[in-house]
């Protein structure tokens, strides 16, 4: 690694501060490792006389010895340049402007440097003359902000041809040179609010964001004429766009020698679309399939879609029609577009109580507006399952469905995913210090996902399993996760 930076400060009279830094950054890295595998020694076997081996390579005791393995990352290179200039103004007005310059070995040869610009204001209306008499708001300020930010996260040498031996003679390609691999780039404005109430017993923020991600980077399995087994590197067409509002708020309830209570609480909406998303050169949108549903039955299939005028990841699944007279599932022919994966609401809350010794604190949060595709319902636990014995989900087992059905994958598997979690609370009683050598003894509990508010039937609303397909992201299949476990922990900690 390598850093210089430069700084100037200065003032303008008595009420202009102004800051200005530049510097150029630059770093390189490899990485590369080698390992050797050996089974089946037969020295020291006898543990009352061991045998002394010092200096030795017991490797070579070994029945069977494997080659050695080596790998070898490609090197990577990344130099920044970066600018900066700062005003302050009676620490009431206050603009930034910044400018990047970032190349990176990464990319194609066409496309090796990024830039990225950005610019913030803010306006401190607490320092403002018409505030200072004002007893009630102790702080408040307007502030924007735009800007670029580039992003070059996937692996070295993806941007050129790479060539692995998977067996002796035999030479394999496995990822596919682009010439023209470039930075993903996110445009983001943002406006926001800050306050303050009481000198700091209530605060809070708000904010309203928008960011438009463009030149997306993806891999994908490469298509003729390249061999199949390879991986290509892409920036994908279109505008990913996020926006939503943002607030939090926290607070001082009470406070007194013996007795605080701080309350917080924040809350986020996220709407996510994909436009522009069409063939280079056309107006036909693409159409990118992912999602993988497991299970016999429905191997194969995929229920998510990456299109056009829709939210990422959105459900492609056939649609339920209920049973008929012989308690069959009745789904159509082919599937449609319906159904968000993505949570379009966030929430969260802390507090902490405090009485003389005693402190609890408590946080949870969670997330809705979102739907959750029950794969296990689907291939597990369908009512096919109870003529071998195992256990079925209720829902089919309440509905009317026979145990001649069949499995198939469609909206029927489709449920809300809200929740809230309870996701730590703690208890602490601090005892101070005891005679002359304990100090600070605390005995605590504390416990960790003690509990889930949801309607969802499965194992865990909050669903992080990858199924992805052809290296497209999925988001919100839930298949046999391992539930979030509970903890329950009790302990006591002090010093000598």
């Amino acid at each position: 690694m390598f850093d210089n930076l430069i700084n100037f400060n200065t003032t303008f009279g008595q009420d202009l501060k102004f800051n200005a830094l530049a510097g150029f950054e630059y770093w390189k890295s490899n990485y590369n490792t080698s390992s050797t595998t050996a089974q089946g020694f037969d020295f020291n076997l006898n543990y009352l006389q061991p045998t002394n081996a010092l200096y030795t390579d017991v490797m070579q005791d070994a029945k069977t010895l494997t080659p050695t393995n080596t790998f070898q990352d490609i090197e990577t290179e990344v130099q920044s340049y970066f600018a900066r200039v700062e005003f302050n103004y009676k620490d009431k007005l206050y603009l930034t402007g910044t400018f990047r310059a970032d190349g990176s070995s990464k990319f194609g040869a066409n496309n090796k440097y990024g830039y990225f610009p950005s610019v913030g204001a803010k306006w401190n209306l607490a320092n403002e003359d018409f505030m200072k008499d004002n007893t009630v708001v102790s702080g408040l300020a307007l502030r924007g902000t735009w800007g670029i930010t580039g992003s070059q996260d996937f692996p070295a040498g993806a941007s050129i041809d790479q060539y692995g031996f998977p067996s002796n003679g035999s030479a394999v390609q496995f990822n596919s040179g682009n010439p023209n691999l470039k930075w993903e780039q996110t445009d983001q404005w943002d406006l926001g609010l800050d306050f303050s109430f009481m000198h700091s017993r209530l605060s809070g923020s708000f904010d309203y964001y928008n960011k438009d991600k463009t030149n997306i980077l993806f891999a994908s399995t490469a298509s003729a004429p390249f061999p199949q087994s390879a991986i290509i590197w892409q920036n994908l067409p279109g505008h990913l766009i996020n926006k939503g509002f943002e607030i939090t708020l926290s607070g001082s309830i009470i406070e007194h020698k013996d007795l605080t209570w701080d309350l917080g609480v924040n809350f986020s909406t996220n709407d996510n679309n994909l436009t522009d998303f069409f063939a280079p050169g056309t107006k036909n949108p693409l159409f990118i399939q992912t999602g993988t549903i497991d299970g016999q039955g429905v191997s194969g299939t995929l229920g998510q879609a990456i299109t056009n005028n829709q939210t990422v990841d959105v459900y492609n699944l056939k649609t339920f029609g209920g049973f008929d007279q012989n308690g069959n599932q009745i789904v159509s022919q082919n599937p449609v577009i319906g159904g968000n994966p993505n949570p379009t609401k966030l929430f969260g809350v802390s507090t902490t109580l405090r009485y003389k010794k005693l402190t609890l604190v408590i946080n949870g949060g969670g997330s809705s507006g979102f739907l959750i595709y029950n794969n296990t319902a689907t291939s597990v636990t369908n009512i096919s399952g109870i003529a071998n014995g195992r256990n079925i989900d209720q829902n089919a087992y309440n509905s009317a469905e026979s145990k001649s059905s069949g499995v198939a994958a469609s909206q029927r598997f489709l449920e809300d995913g809200s929740y809230f979690k309870l996701r730590n609370a703690s208890i602490t009683y601090s005892f101070g210090n005891i005679g002359n050598y304990i100090k600070n003894l605390n005995l605590y509990v504390a416990g960790s996902n003690l509990f889930v508010i949801t309607g969802y039937s499965g194992f865990d609303p909050e669903v992080n399993i990858d199924k992805q397909a052809k290296g497209y992201p999925s988001s919100s299949i839930e298949y046999i996760p391992y539930p979030t476990p509970r903890s329950v922990v009790v302990g006591v900690n002090f010093a000598l």
